[in-house]
């Protein structure tokens, strides 16, 4: 009995849902480590280990602005992150439609102190829609926050 009362103690702590606030700790942990060492293998295990699809956009959100202002070459791993947790299944067209959007309301402000920063997003969903077929369809999705006219006539690509 005590046996089974333990491996049921186990199980509902594994099973143990993250709060907004742990996430957001191991998200921007699991980010600042993979750009450390830029292995995708490792970084998708470690979302999936996360267990909160959920919380998808918020990651592509956190992903975006960790790296507006690094360099280009940890915004193309993001990229690449990006779509490598795209084709796991772990980052679907819904998230990266919201997480974008999120991305978009911060702009505006941003723009003062990262002058570039159409220019970064605008690469940054360029490279998603570049390796992501479902993508194209995706634009359409953006006329409310009118991302299209972000991604084409603002950002000098």
């Amino acid at each position: 009995m005590k046996t089974n009362a333990l491996t049921k103690k186990k199980k509902e702590k594994k099973e143990k849902k993250l709060t907004k606030s742990e996430l957001d700790t191991k998200t921007n942990s699991l980010l600042e480590e993979y750009l450390s060492i830029r292995d995708n293998e490792e970084a998708l295990r470690c979302f999936k280990e996360l267990k909160a699809p959920q919380y998808a956009k918020t990651l592509f959100f956190k992903a975006m602005m960790m790296v507006l202002e690094k360099s280009a070459t940890d915004r193309g791993a993001v990229s690449d992150l990006f779509v490598a947790l795209s084709k796991d299944g772990q980052l679907g067209k819904d998230a990266i439609a919201e997480g974008l959007d999120m991305v978009t309301e911060q702009v505006a402000d941003l723009c003062i102190d990262i002058p570039m920063i159409y220019s970064y997003v605008g690469r940054s969903a360029n490279h998603v829609r570049a390796s992501l077929a479902f993508f194209d369809n995706l634009l359409v999705m953006f006329t409310a926050t009118n991302l299209q006219g972000f991604i084409c006539n603002r950002s000098p690509l």
